[in-house]
């Protein structure tokens, strides 16, 4: 016959494990995260320093920049509406 704490002690075990898959999805995400903020900061230092040498990869750059700005804005303002 089983025990009164053994049913408990399986659910504990079974809460605790989604819990730790949910936080590895989220340690996942975040990695991927920073890996994507530090593969566009390069971008965006080569292309201020090709900037710097051609005029028209300047013009190139500020319309990335612009666009980047206004998917910023965007994600903000989308945001505020989540909460």
């Amino acid at each position: 016959m089983l025990d009164q704490e053994t049913p408990a002690q399986v659910l504990l075990v079974l809460r605790v494990a989604c819990a730790a898959a949910e936080l590895e999805q989220t340690v996942n995400a975040y990695r991927q995260h920073q890996d994507a903020q530090q593969q566009l900061e390069e971008a965006r230092v080569y292309l201020k320093e090709e900037a710097a040498s051609d005029p028209d990869m300047a013009g190139k750059w500020m319309g990335c920049h612009d666009a980047q700005q206004q998917q910023q804005q965007q994600q903000q303002y989308l945001l505020l509406f989540e909460w």
